[in-house]
């Protein structure tokens, strides 16, 4: 029995099993000439907006192609490096600053890479969805375009009318109390919240959302990459402006300290005048 179970691992090592991205969301999925392929998917959450470019330079499949990247829609490329569809690679910004995108890529074994090719993806920064009550196969992305820096926001879906794209229904709430009316799911699948700021991407595949399930997302704004420059010159002005009152005031005062000393002199003077005129009658 033993020796049954290693020669299965050793069939499955040598054989690696072809995972398949068919039932991923499209938005894992990279385009190839207009259409999603299973050929390289991408895993993780992005904390960049990136339009993601992969390039094959060398035709070949593991550990022999070879390809580069970029993430700024090919304006930037990464160095070559060599395919490994045995693992997942990490991705970093090809713009300065280079930073992590939070995003990795497999390439699928047994694909065929040809020299040229060119794979596509749009990858938002997205956020956590935590499922609660869910029956259905449905499922949701929460993503921007840009980072939110101000209030937290906070995300709860319901379905409530059960069906596949275009058929099914939500609500949603900022509190998890209060929701709000029944909306029908776009066929699109992509929803626009918070003056445009949030995107709700659903997705069901071949299956469809049924009631009860539950969706939730909350968003907490990096304060580390806000610009500070507006409020550091609203600051700075109105310093300005107090200082400005200040002096104005004591300058103010000083006019009438003086005033007050001259008059005050002058009305001495003309006692002493006065005194002596009278010595001088006697």
């Amino acid at each position: 029995m033993r020796k049954f179970i290693l020669s299965l691992l050793w069939i499955f090592l040598i054989f690696p099993i072809k995972v398949r991205a068919a039932d991923e969301p499209p938005w894992q999925r990279f385009i190839k000439n207009g259409v999603y392929t299973e050929d390289i998917v991408l895993y993780g959450r992005s904390n960049q907006c990136a339009d993601i470019v992969i390039e094959i330079t060398k035709s070949g499949g593991d550990k022999e192609g070879e390809y580069r990247y970029s993430s700024d829609n090919g304006r930037n490329w990464s160095d070559i490096k060599v395919i490994k569809c045995t693992s997942d690679i990490a991705l970093f910004s090809t713009e300065p600053p280079v930073s992590d995108l939070g995003v990795k890529v497999r390439f699928l074994s047994g694909a065929g890479f040809e020299k040229g090719e060119r794979y596509e993806i749009h990858a938002p920064i997205t956020y956590d969805t935590q499922e609660g009550i869910n029956v259905g196969e449905g499922k949701v992305r929460v993503s921007s375009e840009d980072i939110i820096y101000n209030d937290s926001y906070k995300i709860f879906i319901k379905i409530t009318r059960s069906g596949a794209l275009g058929e099914g229904a939500f609500s949603y709430s900022e509190d998890g109390k209060k929701y709000s009316e029944d909306i029908t799911i776009p066929q699109s699948g992509a929803v626009s919240m918070y003056d445009g700021k949030v995107t709700v991407t659903f997705w069901c595949g071949s299956g469809r959302f049924l009631v009860g399930d539950e969706y939730r997302c909350e968003i907490k704004g990096d304060m580390s990459k806000r610009n500070y420059t507006p409020y550091i010159l609203a600051i700075a002005g109105a310093a300005f402006f107090v200082m400005y009152l200040v002096y104005s005031h004591l300058s103010s005062m000083k006019d009438k300290l003086d005033n007050y000393v001259l008059y005050e002199y002058t009305r001495v003077e003309g006692k002493k005048n006065r005194a002596l005129s009278k010595r001088r009658q006697y």
